[in-house]
């Protein structure tokens, strides 16, 4: 064979193992085809959600509080205040705003007696919980979890980058960019082509500063960048505001927003449309382990969705149907050359962010939004106090508190909010007041149940039905239903509140130091607040949270513990209190529990210190900003503070007694936007005792 034949050989050779050539003729990589067959298929939520039956019947025999109060259980061994003895008198309860405790489980713990097991505390244990839980998490297996993939959808990016020409390959360009700014603020040191890493780097700084409000480097829009600001537990760990950095990085852009019209936009909307494609594409295409990113996407999405308030929006799993439906199951990067095509998966993608029903505006959740990630976090419900302010109700200075359950059904907030303040019947306000519930009522009942806050939401709406006849005579009254708009406001606060600040407590969690009369413990059967259905709900939470770390190999064996506790805990109280309101006697072991509720509590919210031997417990003082008129220069914020005491005579086996308990305490604050206070200040008024007095609608149950 001659020299040129056998050249000619060896050049067929080649070719005949080189990859298919690609529609645009040039030589196709391994990344330079997007496969989306055979991709997993995901949940849409982290569990399915399963009820916990309830059993609301109630016949409480009618008992008699005598009015100066002889012959109530417990009084005697106690030393009331004058207001506290006024409240018992008039309306058979009193709650004294927070200031002698620090947390709700030191009054459990340290007052003998009969325990008045609140709503409450029972939110607070299982809130203090889920952030223990997030904390571990993000600690250990969410970290590891985000290296890994991030780590390897540098690989798929890079070799698509690689791969791609023209415009896909600087939208190529920007995926890479994107997954790399998150890979350096996990620590990680990516090595990038010198085009995009200058790029990083200038968004890294930016991220990692937290300064100011600046044009992103990378994607060519304004970000503020100051709340990338690690706050509360991840400040103290650099591990932890790492990952929230990255977690925030990856949640917070908007990689495809919808909405985006008009010419100026168009080339700005298609070079979205090929990113969120090429992002979506990786996912799908790539493995580690010969396990899908997808999957690894899945544990960090449903997970952080869940635990960390995200709102629902446009995500991979719809976004890969989306890209099948439009270019197929499998396709060269070379198609994403086609404008015309490309114009096609911008308006799909546009529909699928459409959300389940009409557009909320970021009411009850951001549906409409684009593409990301990961998911923004978003506090269900605080769009209530835009849509009820000035713009809506033009002789309205601000909105208020009462304006979320007003919205979400309660009367009772309406009525408050006329005879206190005189507004709900100005012009607009019941109008806007009726389109909001019906927004609410038009909510899928699978999509509340995808986070935590959404989920704790509606689960808070069963406290705004007041109790009916059967029922306590206490909770019967108009004040006890103003203490319950007073707590449904309280727990969404402390609900959607994030980044919350821990303390570090000397000692052991001791459990058991409780008792029942006769055990040489503490004296007095207790009483549970006869609301089975808000123990039941939040067991189906629990229930939820358990099932799906465990589905995604993510559940500890602390975590398993803290979570089953909580569960046969709040299923406990929800027997005890189904008993109760049909006349029906404790058991001793029920009594028990009552006894160590205070040790339950701290046992299910304190984590181990790193340090020492001392331990973690989550402070229960935080601050939420719910509406801001940068016009006025006004802010209003909602806050929770040290933990009110509650003194309720409860008929416990039929006779009248004094229990005693703890819950939240609820500010609400009206400052400039200059002197609202930040977290860190918040804490210190607090610790101060220097805050505000109680709302005036509060003055009918708090002393």
């Amino acid at each position: 064979m001659g020299r040129i034949a056998r050249l000619l050989s060896v050049a067929l050779l080649l070719v005949a193992m080189s990859p298919v050539l690609s529609c645009g003729g040039s030589v196709e990589s391994p990344y330079g085809v997007i496969d989306l067959e055979g991709s997993p298929i995901l949940p849409e939520n982290l569990a399915v959600y399963v009820p916990v039956p309830v059993n609301a019947r109630a016949q409480v025999a009618p008992y008699v509080v005598p009015p100066d109060l002889s012959g109530v259980a417990g009084l005697d061994r106690r030393s009331l205040a004058p207001g506290v003895l006024s409240g018992l008198k008039e309306k058979g309860f009193a709650v004294v705003a927070g200031g002698e405790y620090d947390y709700v489980f030191q009054p459990y713990m340290e007052n003998p007696g009969a325990k008045f097991v609140t709503v409450d505390a029972v939110y607070q244990a299982f809130l203090g919980m889920c952030m223990g839980i997030r904390w571990e998490l993000e600690r250990v297996a969410l970290r590891r979890e985000l290296e890994s993939l991030v780590v390897s959808l540098l690989e798929v990016l890079e070799g698509m980058y690689d791969a791609a020409r023209g415009a896909v390959r600087r939208a190529a360009g920007k995926a890479l960019g994107f997954m790399g700014v998150a890979a350096a603020l996990l620590g990680l040191d990516p090595r990038l082509p010198p085009e995009v890493g200058s790029l990083v780097e200038e968004e890294v700084t930016l991220v990692e500063e937290a300064s100011e409000a600046r044009i992103s480097p990378l994607f060519g829009r304004r970000e503020d960048y100051r709340v990338y600001e690690p706050q509360g537990l991840y400040a103290r760990y650099p591990d932890l505001a790492r990952f929230h950095r990255a977690v925030d990085w990856l949640g917070r852009w908007e990689v495809f927003p919808a909405g985006g019209e008009g010419g100026a936009a168009l080339e700005e909307r298609r070079e979205a449309a090929r990113i969120t494609a090429l992002l979506v594409g990786a996912l799908h295409t790539g493995k580690v382990d010969n396990k899908s990113l997808l999957v690894l996407w899945d544990h960090l999405y449903q997970v952080t969705r869940f635990l960390s308030c995200r709102t629902v929006s446009l995500n991979a799993v719809s976004a890969g149907r989306v890209l099948s439906e439009v270019l197929g199951k499998r396709f060269p990067l070379s198609r994403l050359e086609d404008e015309a095509l490309v114009d096609r998966l911008a308006e799909a993608l546009e529909r699928e962010a459409g959300g389940p029903g009409d557009e909320k505006d970021g009411l009850w959740g951001a549906w409409g939004s684009g593409f990301r990630f990961l998911e923004a976090c978003f506090e269900p419900g605080t769009g209530v106090f835009l849509e009820l302010g000035s713009e809506n109700v033009p002789e309205r200075k601000r909105p208020r508190s009462l304006d979320l359950p007003a919205a979400l059904g309660s009367d009772r907030a309406l009525q408050l909010l006329d005879g206190f303040y005189g507004e709900a019947s100005l012009p607009g306000y019941k109008e806007k007041v009726r389109e909001l519930r019906g927004e609410t009522s038009s909510i899928e009942p699978a999509w509340t149940r995808a986070c935590l806050a959404w989920s704790l939401l509606k689960n808070a709406v069963s406290l705004l039905r007041p109790p009916r006849e059967g029922y306590p005579a206490f909770m019967q009254s108009d004040p006890w239903k103003d203490r319950d708009l007073y707590l449904f406001l309280a727990s969404w606060v402390d609900g959607i509140s994030r980044d919350r600040a821990w303390k570090e407590m000397e000692g052991d969690v001791v459990p058991g130091r409780g008792g029942v009369a006769g055990s040489g413990g503490v004296t007095g059967k207790g009483y549970v607040e006869p609301r089975p259905e808000a123990y039941a709900l939040l067991a189906a939470d629990a229930d939820l949270l358990r099932r799906g770390l465990e589905e995604r190999g993510l559940l500890g064996e602390e975590m398993a513990r803290k979570l089953d506790s909580f569960y046969r805990l709040s299923m406990g109280l929800k027997s005890m209190a189904e008993k109760e309101l049909l006349n029906q006697p404790l058991s001793p072991e029920e009594y028990q529990l009552l006894a160590d509720f205070g040790e339950l509590l701290l046992e299910l919210v304190s984590m181990p210190a790193e340090e020492g031997n001392g331990y973690l417990v989550p402070d229960p003082s935080t601050v939420l900003e719910v509406y801001r008129d940068q016009e006025e220069g006004t802010v209003l914020q909602m806050a929770l503070g040290k933990p009110a005491i509650y003194y309720v005579i409860a008929p416990v086996e039929g006779r009248p007694t004094l229990t005693v308990g703890a819950g939240y305490s609820l500010y609400e604050l009206v400052d400039t936007l200059d002197t609202a206070p930040t977290p860190e200040e918040w804490r210190l008024m607090v610790e101060s005792g220097q805050v505000p007095e109680a709302s005036a609608w509060t003055s009918s149950f708090m002393r």
